[in-house]
């Protein structure tokens, strides 16, 4: 026992200088005795992301052959072994003590509650601790050393799991550990028939590129004098840290923090607080990710928030019947030119025709620019992938949404004084009767200022706007008389891919939603040679781009040709409309 207990202590040194000077024969010994003996040996130093969660199951039934209870699993990316006694693991709120364990280079530990820990045993690993409830909805997941050093987190949601595969008995498994800051991206469904691969290889294990730069999601104060921006990935901390990427007029930046454990909100102090009813523009710039993506410079509508009247804040915009794999989710607006907080704000729906399931939108502050948009679901990103946009848009990730059933029901929006500012009772019935299906078809509110339960103000978002506009204008929305209903926006086209005039957009102004309307285009003679736009609902300025093609995809002669635009309404607008363009081959 003096024997081991003597190499516990000095066998890291010991076995280092063998590894230089003795035969390999010796040397392997001394490496396998070492992993041995390492056991319980606390590691000289931790970085963020040595250690990382590489799985977790968080509903475990039902179950298709492992053990029916919740797990997480570590792995350890680095050649040293480490102790565990005294870290902790943060669940939201709730914090665990690791007990005195190890966990070894290159190795994965199983983590469960200490009732359970027998049944995994054959697994791999493992360590039992006091208490473990991951929640089946997502939580923010820590992982920090005794010393209180952050060293990996996740923040997990129900939505990354498919719709088919919410019920439970899958877990959720890391794709690439090299890339442990990529985000949702870098995770998926196990592929195990089993439902997951505790202690083992991931299933799901590739390689993950992370080419994409991160998005400003939205902005809120603090106080005053601290402006807290929300990025939608994890930043990198000696890049953004850096006052001078950011400017404001009449304000200087003193310091720039990266809050953790996310390290997703960057916290900007500034040298004298903001005025009230005056708008600043914030400039951002190289807000880098962990990857060394960088967002192009943008700026940022800033300024101190006021009280909100009943009617400032609307419900625009609403997908209760989701494509697959995506998420309901509401877009507000603001009406009015003021700044509001939406801090303390809730979201519900109705059940047994009562205001119901009401959860928070959150509670730190978050800033609604006038006459701006913000999209509320449980996955902005998601909704951004599968609503693409150019412009700048922000979102916000609820913890928790009620559910809006796909054949009606009813959203409600209440202030953080429990006042109830926006109802609206949906209904697939609004949906135009020409969609062959609704999935994935959002309804938009066609004028903020009329009542959300008045007849005719909600309609299906445009085929031509992806069917949906969220965090932005609505395709369906009441505007100004029209000055001309079809244009184009050259009359001419080159399309020789030099960047001039290679294609031509045809350009809607109508002043009203509940459009329909087909484009053909014909050639000199009279034929058809392309058909652009079949049957499709049209918003009020949609475009449609025509780069010179025939129906399939090869280039028109050079030449004269004609597009006809038929519109028509149910309510008996019928009418055509013929432009002319030239093409130059």
């Amino acid at each position: 026992m003096l024997f081991f207990g003597s190499l516990l202590t000095r066998l890291p040194i010991w076995c280092e200088k063998i590894t230089d000077h003795r035969p390999m024969s010796f040397r392997a010994f001394c490496i396998g005795v070492y992993s041995v003996c390492m056991v319980g040996v606390e590691a000289l130093s931790q970085s963020l992301n040595d250690v990382v969660i590489t799985e977790l199951m968080a509903d475990p039934t039902p179950h298709h052959g492992l053990p029916a209870t919740e797990y997480l699993e570590l792995y350890n990316r680095t050649a040293q072994a480490f102790s565990l006694k005294g870290w902790k693991l943060k669940i939201g709120n709730t914090s665990i003590t690791l007990p005195d364990t190890s966990l070894r280079a290159y190795s994965y530990l199983i983590l469960s509650h200490k009732a359970n820990q027998q049944l995994w045993l054959s697994y791999g690993s493992t360590c039992g601790l006091p208490t473990l409830t991951l929640p089946n909805s997502g939580a923010l997941l820590a992982l920090y050393t005794s010393q209180n050093r952050l060293i990996f987190s996740l923040d997990y949601r129900l939505s990354w799991w498919p719709a088919n595969q919410r019920g439970g008995g899958y877990s959720l498994e890391m794709m690439d550990r090299n890339r442990p800051c990529v985000g949702s991206a870098n995770w998926r469904v196990s592929l195990n028939l089993q439902g997951g691969t505790p202690g083992g290889q991931n299933s799901v294990d590739r390689d993950v590129p992370d080419r994409k730069a991160p998005v400003y999601a939205y902005w809120g104060l603090v106080d005053g004098r601290r402006i807290r921006m929300v990025a939608s990935e994890r930043l990198d901390s000696l890049v953004v840290s850096q006052p001078h990427l950011y400017k404001l007029p009449g304000r200087s930046i003193d310091r720039v923090e990266l809050e953790s454990p996310l390290r997703t909100n960057i916290l900007l102090y500034l040298n004298a607080p903001l005025i009230a009813n005056q708008t600043y523009s914030l400039e951002v710039m190289n807000m880098t990710d962990c990857a060394g993506n960088r967002t192009p410079v943008f700026d940022v509508p800033v300024g101190i928030p006021l009280e909100a009247d009943s009617s400032d804040v609307v419900i625009s915009e609403l997908l209760f019947n989701p494509q697959a794999n995506g998420v309901d989710y509401v877009e507000l607006a603001n009406r009015s030119g003021k700044f509001i907080d939406l801090s303390g704000w809730s979201l519900g729906n109705l059940k047994n025709g009562l205001d119901a399931n009401f959860h928070l939108l959150g509670q730190e502050s978050i800033l609604l620019a006038p006459h701006s948009f913000i999209i509320l679901s449980t996955d902005g990103l998601l909704v951004w992938e599968q609503y693409p946009y150019k412009g700048e848009r922000g979102y916000v990730d609820v913890s928790a949404m009620s559910a809006y059933v796909n054949s009606a029901g009813g959203v409600v929006l209440k202030d953080r004084n429990g006042l109830v500012v926006d109802r609206f009772l949906y209904s697939e019935q609004l949906h135009d009767p020409l969609l062959s299906q609704v999935k994935g078809v959002a309804l938009e509110r066609v004028d903020l200022s009329r009542s959300a339960n008045e007849m005719g103000n909600w309609r299906s978002a445009s085929a031509q706007s992806g069917y949906g506009t969220p965090g932005y204008e609505n395709s369906q929305r009441h505007t100004q008389a029209p000055t001309g209903m079809v244009t184009l926006t050259v009359e001419g086209i080159s399309p020789n891919n030099d960047g001039v005039d290679d294609a031509m957009e045809i350009v809607f102004d109508l002043a009203s939603a509940g459009y329909y309307g087909t484009i053909t285009i014909f050639d000199s003679r009279g034929r058809v040679v392309r058909k652009l736009l079949p049957l499709a609902t049209l918003g009020g300025q949609d475009r449609i781009g025509w780069d010179g093609t025939d129906d399939q995809g090869m280039l028109v002669s050079g030449g004269y040709y004609f597009i006809n635009t038929q519109i028509w309404s149910s309510k008996g607008f019928n009418q055509q409309f013929y432009n002319k363009v030239v093409v130059a081959r």
